[in-house]
């Protein structure tokens, strides 16, 4: 097992066994790649491949938002093509990483809930997204951090926020806002772009 190979086992009553098979086909762009085997003991370990990726951590610029929201959202609208609803795998910044290309990518641990399937897979696709976000940019550090205060004075992050908890719009009103606030955050930043990170296929 090389170093870019990280395993953990779970109860095979944690785990929903066509969710893996999906997974170790590949091509979700939401999730790592990964491969599992079933342990004695009913043991199910499943191991990560983490070669062309690095940890997302927290990030500090609170312009970065939309461009992650987007990625998650769509990355979590792929998944449920797939029957894997966003309730039923952790969405956290501790299980996030960063492609070279800006694109985000989760390790899929299974977060099975007894009450089923949602009824509005979107409204938890949109509290999960708006939940990562203030977890990766600071917001659940404390009250009144330094990121914290940083934090809530950038305009994207904030509006990025605001899109995401408008109850008033559609998903695919609030997707079509949230790309369009990536056009802002890249344009109008006052910002030299030169050289920096291609986030999310943007060319620079």
């Amino acid at each position: 097992m090389t170093k870019d190979i990280i395993c953990k086992e779970y109860g095979s009553g944690d785990v929903i066994p066509f969710h893996l098979e999906f997974l170790v086909r590949g091509g979700m762009e939401l999730f790592l790649p990964l491969s599992f085997r079933t342990k004695s003991g009913g043991i199910v370990e499943i191991c990560y491949n983490l070669s062309e990726v690095d940890p997302l951590g927290k990030r500090d610029d609170g312009d970065e938002a939309p461009y992650i929201a987007s990625s998650l959202i769509k990355g979590m609208k792929g998944a449920m093509d797939r029957y894997i609803f966003p309730n039923q795998y952790l969405l956290r910044n501790k299980v996030a990483y960063m492609k070279k290309d800006g694109a985000v990518k989760i390790a899929y641990v299974p977060f099975i809930q007894k009450k089923g399937l949602p009824k509005d897979p979107a409204k938890v696709m949109r509290s999960k997204t708006i939940d990562f976000i203030k977890e990766t940019f600071g917001f659940l550090e404390g009250v009144n951090t330094a990121r914290e205060e940083k934090q809530m004075g950038n305009h994207i992050l904030n509006e990025t926020l605001s899109i995401l908890s408008d109850s008033t719009i559609g998903m695919d009103t609030c997707v079509r806002k949230i790309e369009k606030l990536k056009e802002e955050a890249y344009y109008y930043s006052g910002k030299d772009k030169a050289g920096s990170l291609d986030l999310y296929g943007n060319i620079i």
